[in-house]
């Protein structure tokens, strides 16, 4: 009896299973933002109000990469495109104006400007207290560790302007943040309390990866929607 409805049991989940994992196929969506027709973007002009200097231009790099590496648009190099930008004696707020967005998309050849501002930078380091390991053993000696946690945050509010007329199509502002975090033990194997003066100080060495990996969530973020999106249908 207890055979039988072992048996009974398993044919009925593997039933159900097979009803539930369907054939399926990857269906690819287009893109969130209103960007039908447009092939070729410039990607330029972003302000910056952080405290950043060059937080700004990152972001900007690192969309036009994102876009070129996608092989939906014919992205305009970064240079090109500031050097044209100034060529028209244009400042990146005035990309706001009909007329200069036209006239900077007549001379990059380009369907579509993609601009913007970079709105906020904060990072900190901060380091724990000192911790011990094997503190309570009589037969091992006394290992102490801190750890320092680098973190990065930044906002960014983008848009796209078709060049024919001028006009903003679609903005979306973007966060990102990310984090590090590195062990750095200590000089020191008694279980008191090392010395202040052997407790390192916050290290800004993990800053500049933690904030590229912070444009990076961001810029994802944002060149979302303007990619297809592909996603899994039943078929039957």
């Amino acid at each position: 009896m207890k055979r039988t409805s072992f048996w009974a049991v398993l044919i009925l989940a593997a039933v159900v299973a097979a009803g539930c994992t369907g054939e399926r196929e990857r269906v690819m969506l287009p893109p969130e933002a209103p960007v039908t027709g447009i092939r070729s973007v410039a990607v330029v002009g972003f302000a910056n109000y952080t405290v950043d200097p060059g937080i700004s231009v990152l972001f900007e790099e690192s969309v036009a990469q994102t876009l070129r590496e996608s092989g939906q648009y014919q992205v305009v190099d970064v240079a090109t495109a500031r050097a044209a930008l100034a060529a028209i004696g244009a400042t990146p707020e005035q990309l706001a104006d009909p007329n200069t967005a036209r006239a900077l998309g007549r001379r990059l050849g380009v369907d579509a400007i993609i601009t913007g501002a970079a709105t906020y930078y904060f990072d900190d380091v901060s380091v724990s207290a000192p911790e011990c390991f094997n503190c309570r053993s009589q037969s091992s000696r006394a290992s102490w560790h801190v750890n320092q946690r680098t973190v990065v945050y930044v906002t960014f509010q983008g848009r796209v302007i078709e060049t024919k007329e001028g006009a903003i199509i679609w903005s979306k502002t973007v966060d990102g943040q990310d984090s590090t975090t590195r062990t750095v033990y200590l000089s020191w194997g008694e279980p008191a309390d090392p010395p202040r003066y052997l407790v390192p100080g916050p290290d800004r060495r993990d800053i500049p990866e933690t904030r590229r990996s912070a444009v990076r969530s961001a810029v994802s973020k944002f060149t979302a929607d303007l990619l297809p999106r592909y996603v899994w249908v039943r078929t039957d």
